[in-house]
């Protein structure tokens, strides 16, 4: 039997108007965006989880896929990306609120149930699309979220009926894929 072709999920509803990397525990590879003098500059938080219970993935690669995308596309303004890595769900509504980005990438699983994120305990947590929607919104900078994860594209549903563009995965998602799918999307 062969694998199943994933297919992008773009979803994305009208918006509303509002106002080389490290992946250990808590880890950062830029300081706050916001301390950049340039107002106009694309701000991307880039937020994995490969708990140690899943497969590897390669995510210093794809990091680096997003850099090399953004950075080929920029003007005179240079794109600010700051990355977490072994993201914990409670981690995500800190980061939002002190980087306030425009894009947020997560990669890492995702099981039809839920992305999977890690555990405090350093295992895995399921996070469901309506929590993750309710996070994402409370960022009023948001405008684009890419999810990188096999089975993200219920997620990606939920996330657009807030008003957010939304990037994500339908069904699975094999590891060479995931390079190929963020370069898609920021080179699109």
């Amino acid at each position: 039997a062969s694998t199943p072709t994933p297919t992008l999920a773009c979803i994305s509803k009208h918006r509303r108007t509002r106002p080389e990397p490290s992946h250990e525990p808590g880890a950062r590879t830029e300081g706050p965006m916001r301390a950049d003098p340039s107002p106009g500059a694309l701000k991307v938080l880039f937020m994995s989880a490969n708990p140690a219970d899943t497969p590897r993935l390669a995510i210093d690669r794809e990091l680096k896929a997003i850099r090399v995308a953004i950075r080929a596309r920029a003007t005179e303004t240079q794109p600010l990306i700051a990355s977490v890595g072994a993201m914990a769900a409670g981690e995500l509504l800190l980061e939002l609120h002190r980087e306030r980005p425009h894009v947020v990438h997560i990669s890492g699983h995702g099981w039809p149930k839920g992305l999977v994120l890690e555990a405090p305990s350093g295992g895995i947590e399921l996070v469901t699309p309506e929590a993750l929607a309710g996070v994402l919104t409370t960022c009023s900078e948001l405008r684009l979220v890419v999810l990188n994860a096999c089975h993200s594209a219920p997620h990606a549903r939920v996330i657009a009926r807030s008003g957010l563009a939304c990037i994500a995965v339908e069904g699975v998602l094999a590891a060479q894929s995931a390079i190929a799918f963020t370069e898609g999307a920021y080179l699109a």
